[in-house]
């Protein structure tokens, strides 16, 4: 961001980044919302502990109400 704060350049970043830090950033949402995947790594060969589990399954919940925040 602090390229942009200099004017030199612009950023494309998620709806998750806390805007009110930034002085002096205009934020201009785009026409349509890219999709980005994304994926949860973990070992393959031991099951997601109960934390794993629920990290995920916040993380799903999040990512499916995303579209709801720039509407």
């Amino acid at each position: 961001m602090g390229f942009v704060q200099a004017g030199l350049g612009l950023a494309l970043v998620d709806a998750l980044l806390p805007w009110a830090q930034f002085a002096g950033i205009a934020v201009r949402p785009l026409a349509a919302s890219p999709t980005v995947p994304l994926a949860l790594l973990s070992v393959r060969n031991r099951p997601l502990s109960q934390a794993e589990t629920r990290l995920r399954d916040h993380l799903r919940q999040t990512c499916r109400a995303l579209p709801a925040l720039s509407a």
